[in-house]
């Protein structure tokens, strides 16, 4: 008795199906590389953070907190006959006003009132001893390929604070989700900032004397500032 012939174990595709599988997939392609110039080489302004007058109220008391604990001019800025504004030292809840806490919302929703151009381009998201930062940065039209185009780049940031010394570094430089090659970026990633840049009267150099305690977390970031 013969057997009956076995079946393939598998679906057969025509010339016809290869072909229309191979339109959908180049059509899906096609789609998604669309998407992503006019989302990263065509990006449109970031949504500016506005906050309720309740968030303004706190922030305001935050602000008028730090400005009265930091010190503008020092002895020997300060013009002859000019009253000394720094803060006495010491005095009840000193500890205290030293300590601040800014959420994340409060820190977009400041760069936003402060210049709201700045709003609709950078936007700064909070997380476990770490910072992202999202840039929409205008490109000039005399620059080579990417000239009158409006790239979104995202910054990564590591920051804590241990042993009496900030650190801060740049852990990843992306453009539209894909990282940018460390020798593009001057072989700075993982690199500490404050050590690095840190020399006297430079920005790293201040704000890192200027503090005594700093922690990120998730949506909020505090911060102890110096005497």
């Amino acid at each position: 008795m013969t057997e009956p012939a076995k079946k393939s174990g598998g679906p057969k595709f025509g010339c016809f199906q290869v072909l229309m599988i191979i339109l959908v997939v180049m059509v899906i392609t096609a789609g998604l590389t669309a998407w992503w110039v006019k989302r990263h080489l065509y990006a449109t302004a970031l949504k500016p953070v506005e906050l309720t007058v309740v968030e303004e109220k706190k922030l305001d008391e935050k602000i008028e907190t730090l400005e009265s604990e930091v010190t503008f001019l020092d002895d020997a800025g300060r013009q002859e006959g000019e009253p000394d504004l720094r803060p006495a030292p010491g005095g009840d809840g000193d500890e205290e006003k030293r300590e601040l806490e800014f959420t994340e919302r409060e820190i977009n929703g400041l760069l936003n009132r402060e210049n709201p151009e700045l709003g609709e381009k950078v936007y700064v998201d909070l997380m476990q001893d770490a910072a992202s930062v999202r840039v929409i940065v205008p490109i000039e039209e005399d620059v080579p390929f990417l000239g009158g185009k409006t790239l979104r780049i995202k910054v990564n940031l590591s920051l804590s604070y241990g042993d009496n010394q900030l650190a801060a570094s740049v852990r990843r430089v992306s453009l539209g989700g894909i990282p940018l090659p460390n020798a593009w970026l001057g072989n700075i990633k993982d690199k500490d900032l404050v050590s690095e840049f840190g020399e006297e009267g430079s920005f790293w150099k201040s704000f890192s004397d200027g503090i005594e305690g700093l922690e990120v977390q998730e949506d909020k970031i505090w911060v102890k500032l110096a005497e």
